[in-house]
């Protein structure tokens, strides 16, 4: 895993079935001094992931990729920064998005994901500079969620 060249991009919810998790594959590409600027982390939430064995498609979970990032920094006790450009800038870079999205500061859309500090539980969600989320509670919801 140490050689890489280029850009490199992990799923979410890979299990040590199928693959390392995010939390592990961070960990090691991390150890080896690789260039993070190079490294994102996506996620098929609500996407169809492949059947196993013969079995039905699943459907990913919306959660999953927030759930790996944050046991990336509370498991496998690796640098948040680090690990959080994997979803901010370094993947609004790759999507050539940057600097309106992944990045705070004049100009950008102020879209903030605001966490706990201990736990890294979500405490406020703004968008565009909304908030969506304030003291850990939905307050209002996006077009494609449901409205009950």
């Amino acid at each position: 895993m140490c050689g890489i060249a280029g850009y490199v991009d992990f799923t979410a919810g890979q299990t040590s079935e199928t693959g390392y998790t995010v939390p592990d594959a961070l960990e090691k590409i991390f150890n080896c001094g690789v260039n993070t600027d190079n490294i994102t982390v996506s996620s098929d939430g609500n996407g169809s992931i492949p059947a196993k064995g013969g079995n039905k498609p699943e459907v990913g979970r919306v959660n999953q990729l927030f759930t790996d990032i944050v046991n990336s920094i509370l498991l496998k006790k690796l640098d948040i920064e680090s690990v959080l450009k994997t979803v901010t800038s370094n993947t609004a870079k790759v999507l050539k998005i940057y600097p309106k999205k992944g990045v705070l500061s004049p100009g950008s859309d102020a879209d903030l994901l605001i966490l706990d500090e201990g736990s890294l539980k979500i405490s406020a969600v703004l968008i565009n500079g909304e908030f969506f989320v304030k003291d850990g509670k939905v307050i209002r919801k996006g077009i494609f969620d449901k409205q009950n």
